[in-house]
C-alpha cells in the first residue's frame, strides 16, 4: 500500500468517527425501519438533482407537501447536508492546495 493510499484511508477513518457522520448513519438506520418514507425520500432526492440540472423541471415535489413535517425526514436530509458540506470543504481544500489549472 502506497502513502497516497494509507493516507486516504486514513482521512477516510477519521471522516466516519466525526459527528456528523454518526448522525447520518443513525439516521439512516432508523429509515431501514420504514421503507415507504425512505423511497420518497429518495424520490424527494432525485428529483432536487433533476431540478437543479434542468431549469424547464416545475417544482412540483415540495419537502413540506410531500413529508407532513416529517422530523425522521427533515433530520435525516440536513444530515446528509452536512456530511455532503464536509466532503466538499475537503475536495475544495485539496483543490486550493494542489497547483493544477481547473478551467472555470
Amino acid at each position: 500500500m502506497d502513502e497516497l493510499t494509507r493516507s486516504l484511508d486514513g482521512l477516510i477513518n477519521i471522516l466516519k468517527h466525526t459527528e456528523e457522520y454518526k448522525r447520518y448513519k443513525d439516521l439512516e438506520g432508523q429509515l431501514l425501519n420504514n421503507r415507504e418514507l425512505r423511497n420518497k425520500i429518495d424520490k424527494y432526492r432525485a428529483n432536487l438533482y433533476f431540478d437543479m440540472n434542468d431549469e424547464n423541471v416545475e417544482d412540483e415535489f415540495t419537502f413540506d407537501s410531500n413529508f407532513n413535517n416529517n422530523n425522521l425526514a427533515a433530520e435525516y436530509l440536513d444530515a446528509e447536508l452536512e456530511i455532503c458540506k464536509l466532503m466538499q470543504g475537503i475536495i475544495n481544500e485539496i483543490i486550493e492546495k494542489v497547483d493544477i489549472r481547473i478551467p472555470n
